[in-house]
């Protein structure tokens, strides 16, 4: 019994890394889905950013803000998915830090900037800086996806291990009940050889003690004929 129970332990504990190792698999898929949303995202705030540079439109301004507030969103959703994991949280940390960079002329844009204000924010855009600056986001972003990728090709070989150990441990439990039952079914068969010994054995005393009482019926039955017949 104590084998069957150490044998579901163990199994217990495999299939929560295999569950932990399937939350890495998504892990991996959203943040893949993150960073591609991201780059799309950079590019539409630059886009947008020198849309209303040159047009001044009040709707285009709106669509710009609300892009940014997507981008920092899915950068916080990319922070959290690598709490778990310090070197990519480095690397998360350091594009956040490029995308802020990045970003911050698209932000400092107001509604009511300046022609001198929108012009000094397009220099910047159009700087080499800012291109470098999209140069390291993009090679950033791509050594985030390959470092998750990676994990994940190891946590499935993993997965491959321990699959493999707790069907080996299906089939001992498997070997362990069978022989649990077939000592149980040995331990109730003698133990009913026994009580059949015993009830035999009871009906033979019986039958002995009832022959003895015969015995003894029979003798004072010819004691008291002698007595009452004379010789």
């Amino acid at each position: 019994m104590s084998g069957i129970l150490l044998t579901q332990y163990q199994s217990s504990s495999i299939i929560k890394q295999l569950k932990k190792g399937n939350g890495q698999s998504i892990r991996t898929i959203q943040v893949n889905h993150l960073i591609n949303d991201i780059i799309n995202e950079i590019f539409i705030v630059e886009n947008q950013s020198r849309n209303f540079v040159n047009s001044g439109e009040v709707k285009i301004f709106k669509n710009l803000k609300d892009t940014i507030t997507l981008l920092e969103n899915d950068i916080k959703l990319i922070e959290q998915l690598a709490v778990s994991n310090d070197s990519n949280k480095i690397m998360i940390s350091r594009l956040s830090s490029l995308i802020d960079r990045k970003t911050a002329p698209s932000k400092a844009l107001k509604i009511t900037s300046t022609p001198e204000e929108k012009a000094s924010i397009t220099t910047e855009l159009t700087s080499k800086i800012n291109q470098e600056l999209a140069d390291s986001i993009y090679t950033t972003a791509l050594a985030i996806q390959l470092k998750f990728e990676n994990d994940l090709e190891k946590t499935i070989v993993k997965n491959e291990l321990l699959s493999g150990k707790v069907l080996s441990l299906g089939k001992v439990v498997g070997l362990i009940s069978i022989l649990a039952i077939s000592i149980l079914a040995t331990i109730i068969i003698i133990r009913l050889l026994k009580h059949y010994q015993l009830i035999k054995a009871l009906h033979k005393a019986k039958l002995q003690t009832e022959q003895a009482a015969n015995v003894k019926e029979q003798f004072l039955s010819n004691m008291s004929h002698e007595i009452r017949t004379p010789v």
